[in-house]
C-alpha cells in the first residue's frame, strides 16, 4: 500500500510540473492500486494492459444480476445491485438512493426472514411511522423503490427461456440487465457504451449464436458458465493521458517519458520464477531442442538493465507482499553491490539523496498515527544453540531470508502447516 501510495505522488509530481511519467512493472496489481490512488485525485490512466471484463463496471452488474434473479431476497445480493450505477430500476438518481437508504436502515438489517419480495415489501408496508422515525428511513420513497424493484422482478420472470441452453440463457442474461437498467425515461443503451460496453456486447452476441446447442441443467449452471466465459475477455482502453502511463516492460523499451518509475523489484514479481515443469527437468529439454525456462528470466533482466540506465528512474519495492516478508530483486543485490563498491556510499543513501522529494516521508505525515510500536509485534525467537538447525535444505534458504520465523517454527519448535 505504501509502494503505491509513494508511486502516486511522484506520478502527481510529475503531473504538475508538466512533465511525462512512466510506471513500469510486469504486477497488475501493483499498477492497478496506483490507478486507485490516482483517482482519488481525478487523474484517470489506463492500464495498457487492460483489465478483465468481470472487473468493469459490466462485468460487476452481470454478476449482481444474476445472483439477483437466483436469490432476490438476499441482504448483500439486494445491496450489491443497489449499489451499482447501472441498476437504475426506473427511477431518478436521488428517489433510488433515497429508497436504497431507506431499504438497508429499516428492512435489511438484521437475519434475513423474508422468503419473497412480496413479504419484504408487506413488512415495509406494515411498518409503523415512528419506526420509520427511529430507523431515520424514508418511507414513501423506500415503497416507491421496493415496488419498481418488484415489478422489474415480475417481467424477468416472464422472459425465462424454457428451453436451458447457455444461448437462451445468454439471451435471458443481456434482456434482464437491460430491463434492471432502464432510466425515468426508459432508456438502457447507456450500458452498451465504451470499452466495455462494446466487448460486454461482442460476448454476448458470440455466446447467443455459439450457445444454442450446450444444453444445462438449471440457470444456475448457466450463470456460472457465463460468468466463467465473460471472466476470459479483456477490456482494454482505446484513449491514454497524455503525461502518465502505465505499462509493461515490454511495452516500454521504444518510448521515452522524463521519468520511469520502475515497481515490484522483489523477487517473483521482478523477475518472475520460472515456471515449474512437472513432466521434463531442464537436461530433458535440453536435449529435446527446447527453449529453456530461464530465456524469460534474460529478457528480464535486458528490460531493467535498459531501463534502468535511463536518466531519471525511480526504483520501489514492498517489504511485504500479501502479509509475509518479501525478498528482494537480485537485481538491487547487485546494484547495491556495484554502487557500494564503486563509490563506497550505501546503495540506500545515495538513492534518497538523489531523489527529488521523499514520497514516503509525505506519507507517514499524512497517514494518522498509529501508537501500537511494530517491532514489539514481531516476533524475535532467539533459541539456544544447541536447539538450533544445523542443515537446511536448498529450498529452505529463500524462506530463512524472507521469514525466519518459519523455519524457526517448523526446524526448532517441529509445528508443520
Amino acid at each position: 500500500e505504501e509502494e503505491a501510495s509513494a508511486i502516486a505522488l511522484h506520478m502527481r509530481q510529475m503531473l504538475e510540473e508538466d512533465k511525462s511519467c512512466a510506471l513500469i512493472s510486469p504486477n497488475q496489481n501493483i499498477a492497478q492500486r496506483v490507478c486507485e490512488k490516482l483517482q482519488k485525485w481525478d487523474i484517470n490512466i489506463d492500464l495498457s494492459s487492460g483489465i478483465p471484463f468481470n472487473k468493469s463496471d459490466l462485468g460487476i452488474f452481470v454478476e449482481v444480476v444474476c445472483e439477483f434473479i437466483l436469490n432476490p431476497t438476499d441482504p448483500k445480493t439486494i445491496m450489491a445491485l443497489l449499489a451499482h450505477p447501472f441498476a437504475k430500476f426506473g427511477m431518478n438518481f436521488v428517489d433510488k438512493k433515497h429508497g436504497m437508504i431507506g431499504i438497508e436502515l429499516a428492512l435489511l438489517r438484521g437475519a434475513a426472514r423474508d422468503k419473497s419480495l412480496l413479504a419484504l415489501q408487506n413488512r415495509a408496508q406494515n411498518l409503523r411511522d415512528k419506526d420509520w422515525q427511529y430507523r431515520r428511513a424514508g418511507k414513501e420513497k423506500t415503497l416507491k423503490l421496493i415496488d419498481a424493484i418488484i415489478k422489474k422482478f415480475d417481467e424477468i420472470n416472464s422472459i425465462a427461456p424454457q428451453i436451458k441452453t447457455i444461448g437462451e440463457i445468454a439471451k435471458f442474461v443481456s434482456r434482464a440487465m437491460e430491463i434492471i437498467a432502464c432510466d425515468e425515461n426508459q432508456k438502457y443503451e447507456y450500458i452498451w457504451g465504451k470499452e466495455a460496453g462494446n466487448v460486454g456486447a461482442s460476448f454476448f452476441g458470440q455466446i447467443i449464436i455459439d450457445g444454442q446447442d450446450f444444453e444445462v441443467k438449471n440457470l444456475n449452471e448457466g450463470f456460472k458458465i457465463i460468468k466463467n466465459l465473460a471472466g476470459k475477455n479483456v477490456v482494454r482502453p482505446i484513449g491514454s493521458h497524455l503525461n502518465l502511463a502505465i505499462l509493461g516492460p515490454l511495452e516500454a523499451r521504444l518510448l521515452h517519458f522524463d521519468k520511469y518509475i520502475l515497481a515490484g523489484l522483489d523477487e517473483g514479481i521482478w523477475p518472475q520464477a520460472a515456471p515449474i515443469d512437472p513432466f521434463l527437468s531442464r537436461p530433458m529439454r535440453e536435449t529435446l531442442g527446447l527453449q529453456s525456462k530461464d530465456l524469460r528470466l534474460g529478457l528480464a533482466a535486458h528490460d531493467f538493465s535498459q531501463l534502468a540506465a535511463k536518466e531519471n528512474v525511480v526504483l520501489t519495492r514492498a517489504a511485504r507482499r500479501a502479509g509475509a516478508p518479501s525478498v528482494p530483486s537480485r537485481w538491487l543485490w547487485r546494484l547495491k553491490t556495484l554502487i557500494a563498491g564503486a563509490s563506497g556510499i550505501d546503495a540506500q543513501e545515495l538513492t534518497i539523496h538523489n531523489c527529488d522529494f521523499d514520497a514516503l516521508e509525505i506519507i507517514k505525515q499524512t497517514t494518522p498515527e498509529i501508537d501500537v510500536d511494530i517491532n514489539s509485534i514481531i516476533p524475535k525467537p532467539k533459541p539456544p544453540e544447541f536447539s538450533r538447525p544445523k542443515t537446511y535444505s536448498a529450498t529452505q534458504i529463500e524462506a530463512l531470508i524472507r521469514d525466519p520465523y518459519k523455519i524457526y517454527v517448523n526446524k526448532v519448535l517441529g509445528l508443520m502447516p
